[in-house]
C-alpha cells in the first residue's frame, strides 16, 4: 500500500511505463483486491472493498493538492472496476495463491 502511495504521489512516475493509466489504476487494484482477498476471507471481504476504494479516493484528493498531479473521477472508476472484477475472482478462488505465496515468506523475527 505504501509502495501504491508513493508512485500515485510521486512527480513523473507512471508517466512514461507504456501503460494506460486507467489499465494501471484497473490492475493495481485488482491485484490488491485479490491479495487481501487471500489473506483476509470470508464476512471481512466487503469492507476491504470499501477501505480499498477509499484508499483510491484519498489518492484522488491528495493528488488534486499537489502542484505535479491532478486527480480524476475516472481514475476512481478504474479502481473500483479492478475492485470488483477482483472481488469475483477471488469468489471464484484465485486468490488462494496470496496465502500459498505469504506461506513461503520468512516469519518475522527469523
Amino acid at each position: 500500500m505504501i509502495v501504491v502511495l508513493d508512485l500515485s504521489l510521486s512527480p513523473g512516475i507512471g508517466r512514461n511505463m507504456g501503460i494506460n493509466d486507467k489499465s494501471a489504476h484497473f490492475l493495481v487494484f485488482l491485484v490488491l483486491m485479490l491479495w487481501f482477498c487471500g489473506v483476509f476471507r470470508g464476512r471481512v471481504t466487503p469492507w476491504v472493498a470499501l477501505s480499498l476504494l477509499a484508499f483510491g479516493i484519498l489518492i484522488e484528493i491528495i493528488q488534486s493538492r499537489l502542484p505535479h498531479r491532478s486527480a480524476e473521477l475516472y481514475d476512481v472508476v478504474a479502481d473500483a472496476g479492478g475492485i470488483l472484477l477482483g472481488w469475483g475472482l477471488a469468489a471464484a478462488g484465485f486468490a488462494r495463491w496470496t496465502a500459498l505465496l505469504e506461506a513461503r515468506l520468512p516469519a518475522k523475527g527469523s
